[in-house]
């Protein structure tokens, strides 16, 4: 007895389908291990979000401002972080936000001339260089 191919609804025998090239990437990555496919998606993943905490971390030291201090809040509502509002010359105000801040009431009062050098640690309060950031 001969095998008959199996027949659909229409009568025609039914033959597999073609899978086009683009297809054939998707049905290797599901005949890869669970295991693979984590280790796959977790390196890319782990690489952009290191990248992207250590670029956090040096933001306080990119940056680079000089102006009058307007607007200090040295317990902020961002988990108590320091907010110094500094007023350039031109009429701009740029925000000095950052957990690594380490000044205090003492050193910083609303009205000082403040400056710092985008790579430094230390800022130029009224000509006077203190460190401001850890």
């Amino acid at each position: 007895m001969l095998h008959q191919p199996l027949r659909g609804l229409d009568g025609f025998p039914l033959v597999p389908r073609y899978k086009p090239p683009q297809m054939l990437a998707l049905s290797v990555w599901g005949k890869m291990p669970k295991f693979l496919k984590f280790i796959a998606l977790a390196i890319p993943v782990l690489g952009v979000g290191v990248f992207m905490s250590v670029r956090d971390h040096d933001d306080a030291e990119r940056q680079a401002f000089s102006g009058q201090v307007s607007f200090i809040e040295w317990k902020s509502s961002n988990h108590g972080m320091p907010l110094i509002e500094i007023s350039r010359s031109n009429g701009t105000k740029i925000k000095f936000h950052h957990y690594r801040i380490i000044l205090d009431s003492s050193q910083l009062k609303v009205g000082d001339s403040i400056s710092k050098v985008s790579g430094s640690k230390l800022c130029e309060i009224n000509q006077n260089p203190v460190r401001c950031i850890k």
